[in-house]
């Protein structure tokens, strides 16, 4: 009987051992959203800013941002948090897949069908744009 008693409280640690690993929040892997923002903007600005420095130079790219921004929010919520950690953070898909709780074939897949999504927005007369 004792015996019997070891391997049930044993089966119940290793389940509960378990049970730990699958939460889903860890806080090791929390951010401040405001840091998160400044990174996010400033990867932006540097992203599509190609020398220019005119008045007019300035106002083109601030219209990009502002459009890449649009084109971000229309995107599925998995598909923006996918393009935005690893082209906007530089994580790799690994990391990406780790930060998204997924698989790194479900991570190519996001990236690929949000980029495209992203070159059709991004494609569209200017018109449509933030309307």
């Amino acid at each position: 009987m004792a015996a019997w008693l070891r391997k049930m409280l044993s089966f119940n640690v290793q389940d509960l051992l378990r049970a730990q690993g699958r939460q889903k929040r860890n806080v090791a892997r929390e951010q401040s959203l405001d840091a998160s923002l400044d990174e996010t903007c400033s990867r932006l600005e540097a992203w599509i800013e190609a020398v220019q420095t005119s008045p007019s130079g300035r106002v083109s790219r601030d219209e990009q941002i502002v459009r890449l921004a649009w084109a971000m929010e229309q995107l599925p919520e998995t598909q923006r948090m996918a393009v935005e950690l690893h082209h906007l953070h530089g994580l790799s898909l690994a990391e990406t897949a780790g930060q998204l709780d997924c698989t790194t074939p479900a991570i190519a897949g996001l990236l690929r069908r949000g980029l495209s999504r992203l070159r059709e927005l991004l494609d569209e007369p200017e018109s449509k744009v933030c309307s």
